[in-house]
């Protein structure tokens, strides 16, 4: 555990619980979320799929399958769109629960800031002013 030797020998699923809060820290997440799938029986995330942990969310992150309790009732349906509230209740419901949740996320689907459109350009006639003895172009 944490790059050293266990005092004590620990089923699969209780390694990959200690494992995933350090997905991206320690270990690599691919290999991670590869291990949970085997671990727990499941298939492996398509490619447009990554699997996160609570603490690597975003607000703008879409569910890519439903998320299920370890007993299988429905946490969060598939396709939710986590907001930054609905992520710190995830967050702290896996801190009282004393598991880690792995989330899969569709990919490339966290909402673009929001950005002013740019404004229109300004033509070259009404951008200079008329030359000395020129009358001012009137628009109408």
């Amino acid at each position: 555990v944490h790059g050293g030797v266990a005092p004590q020998r620990y089923t699969p699923e209780e390694a990959l619980n200690l494992m995933l809060p350090l997905a991206g820290k320690h270990y690599d997440r691919k290999v991670l979320t590869a291990l949970a799938c085997v671990v727990r029986q499941q298939e492996l995330p398509p490619v447009n799929e990554l699997g996160v942990g609570p603490a690597d969310l975003k607000p703008g992150m879409r569910l890519a399958r439903d998320l299920l309790s370890p007993k299988g009732s429905l946490l969060l349906p598939k396709g939710l769109v986590f907001s930054a509230k609905l992520i710190a209740q995830v967050q702290k419901f896996t801190s009282g629960a004393g598991a880690e949740l792995l989330l899969y996320i569709v990919k490339d689907r966290v909402a673009p800031p929001k950005v002013p459109p740019p404004a229109p350009p300004v033509s070259d006639a009404a951008a200079k002013p008329p030359a000395a003895g020129q009358p001012a172009a009137h628009h109408v």
